[in-house]
């Protein structure tokens, strides 16, 4: 007995609790489930509702169990949002008696946004293999424990996570309960862990948003790479891997301009495994209070290399590759440009120079004659010159106005404009040579 569901296309925009908890394709034996498409100009997987393709195993006749690779999910739209623990999701469920591959899980839009305790998730829990999460958008926005993620609790191998935005990615905060906003691959399975990519002009952690690959089991973690075209930002962020049982996956950063940390960490965890390696590579690094750091507990400790035109470190940060007392410090090699600032240096002059013989001469004696100083409010013309105080009527204002034939005046050397209190003067016209 076979039974299949067939492929779900559906072209409303709002999916809540309310309305509908539940919209999905599933395979339950030997068929494959179909692929569940919605497109709209706005979807909003709000309030614990799921979308979802799956595959689960059922014991028909006896020990007979017969399972079906699960279908996918695709959702295209102008705005999508998955909010207040929504769940968008392909997976495979029954445990390691079913095979059975999940399907992937695609979104197309303008902007993706991911809150709340929001999901977005290609998963196995079986001995099957997961799907992949790909994520193609103008702006990427994960914030308040949300997750976009690929896991594996079964024995299957996990899927990868691949995230590209033609504008911006952020991934910023945590949850109520403390969970961090992440895009991530988790693995406990014997299987190596997912790899995740995110490329976009600008990459942003903020707040204890993250991007992390994780092994619990005997699987390696997965590798991590984010391509910035432009810049990639840390404030209070984190990227990481780590498999306490396992080997460590790689990270690799490049970016066009700058990679900038401030109160962050760039890590590669093991435990007993390789250590993985960390690549850094811009043309400008700052480390401001932060950390990048391969360790490794009785393992081999991985490798850090940071190549960049300028690298900037604060007193307070870090930058090391170590490894516990029975295992081997990894490496860390930055590279930068050599300066060879000697074929710029010139010898000084034995000489000393006069200042008195560069400085300007006084106006008067230049033109034989004493000078004297007028000031004017800063919206008088030339024409309307006042004596300024002598320093016996320096609280008193002026009294009389000096008019002068306009033949006769000469053009104002300078104008020097400072600010003043209400009703004093503002603006000084200084002239030389006049009586």
């Amino acid at each position: 007995m076979v039974r299949r569901q067939f492929s779900n296309c559906i072209n409303s925009a709002w999916l809540t609790r309310p309305t509908a908890s539940r919209i999905g394709a599933e395979s339950v034996a030997a068929g494959g489930a179909g692929e569940v498409a919605i497109e709209a100009p706005r979807i909003l997987v709000d309030d614990g509702a799921h979308v979802e393709a799956a595959t689960t195993g059922r014991v028909l006749q006896g020990s007979d169990v017969r399972e079906g690779d699960a279908g996918g999910v695709a959702l295209r739209g102008r705005e999508v949002t998955i909010d207040r623990g929504g769940v968008v999701s392909a997976d495979t469920r029954g445990g390691a008696a079913v095979s059975g591959d999940a399907g992937d899980v695609r979104i197309e839009a303008v902007d993706l946004r991911v809150l709340g305790g929001g999901r977005v998730e290609a998963a196995t829990r079986s001995s099957g293999d997961g799907g992949r999460v790909v994520v193609r958008a103008a702006r990427v926005l994960v914030s308040g424990g949300g997750a976009i993620l690929a896991d594996a609790e079964g024995a299957g191998r996990a899927g990868d996570v691949d995230v590209q935005a033609s504008e911006s990615v952020l991934v910023s905060g945590r949850g109520p309960a403390g969970a961090a906003s992440a895009i991530a691959s988790r693995n406990a399975s014997p299987q190596p862990g997912g790899a995740i990519a995110v490329a976009a002009p600008s990459v942003r952690l903020e707040h204890g948003g993250e991007i992390a690959a994780s092994s619990s089991g005997a699987g390696d973690a997965g590798a991590i790479v984010v391509r910035a075209r432009d810049a990639l930002t840390m404030q209070g962020g984190r990227i990481t891997t780590s498999a306490p049982n396992a080997n460590g996956g790689d990270v690799t950063i490049l970016a066009g301009r700058l990679v900038a940390l401030r109160r962050s960490e760039i890590a590669a965890d093991v435990g007993d495994g390789r250590g993985g390696s960390i690549l850094i590579d811009p043309l400008f690094v700052i480390v401001d209070g932060s950390r990048i750091v391969a360790r490794a507990g009785a393992g081999q400790g991985g490798s850090i290399r940071i190549a960049g035109t300028l690298i900037l470190a604060s007193a307070d940060s870090l930058i090391s590759a170590s490894a516990g007392g029975a295992g081997l410090d990894g490496s860390v090699r930055l590279e930068s440009p050599d300066v060879d600032l000697s074929g710029a240096l010139a010898d000084l002059p034995e000489d000393y120079l006069v200042a008195a013989e560069l400085l300007r001469a006084r106006c008067a004696a230049e033109r034989g004659a004493r000078g004297s100083f007028v000031a004017a409010p800063a919206a008088a013309s030339p024409d309307a010159l006042l004596p300024a105080p002598g320093p016996a009527e320096s609280e008193a204002p002026p009294t009389r106005a000096v008019r002068r034939p306009r033949a006769a005046r000469p053009a104002p050397a300078a104008l020097v404009v400072a600010s003043a209190p209400d009703g004093a003067l503002e603006g000084t016209w200084v002239r030389c040579g006049e009586s």
